[in-house]
């Protein structure tokens, strides 16, 4: 859902930042969120300047090694 949204605003000329990692008790107190929803993403929105472009780091990647391991193990 969050994909679509995100798409959907950039059909319209806004930006934005899907953001995963913050404290669900804090967004439940700020936006007086009832208990029972649980907040999964956040998602930034707001116009870009003419300017903005994804810093350089955006496009570089890890070689696989480096990010991806695996843990034998016996069973």
């Amino acid at each position: 859902v969050t994909t679509y949204m995100m798409r959907a605003a950039q059909n319209e000329g806004i930006g934005t930042c899907w953001v995963m990692h913050f404290d669900p008790a804090a967004m439940h107190k700020s936006f007086n969120i009832p208990g029972q929803v649980e907040p999964i993403a956040l998602l930034v929105m707001g116009y870009p300047s003419d300017s903005a472009k994804p810093l350089d780091l955006h496009s570089q990647f890890r070689p696989m090694n480096e990010v991806v391991f695996y843990d034998e193990f016996e069973s």
